[in-house]
């Protein structure tokens, strides 16, 4: 940082800056191509789940119920669906 003569009776700063820009990386995400699904095969997978599903619809709670159906259809579009990332 430097002085110099301004104007008049005031003076004016000078500094230099070598300042780099951060850039923020997106992360990838996972985009589903639902046009290319295997449907007939979710489809079994899904009626046999929903059996086991209902014979214990007395012994959990709504937390555990919630967390494994999604857990199987994050199971089930991860393996019958396509994707990329983008």
């Amino acid at each position: 940082m430097v002085t110099i003569p301004g104007i008049s009776d005031h003076d004016a700063i000078v500094a230099d800056c070598d300042i780099k820009p951060a850039f923020c990386k997106k992360k990838p995400r996972t985009v589903f191509l639902f046009s290319k699904a295997n449907w007939c095969q979710m489809k079994e997978v899904m009626m046999k789940f929903t059996s086991s599903f209902l014979t214990t619809y007395l012994d959990n709670t709504v937390e555990n119920y919630w967390s494994s159906f999604k857990e199987h259809i994050t199971m089930l579009m991860s393996t019958n669906i396509p994707s990329n990332y983008i």
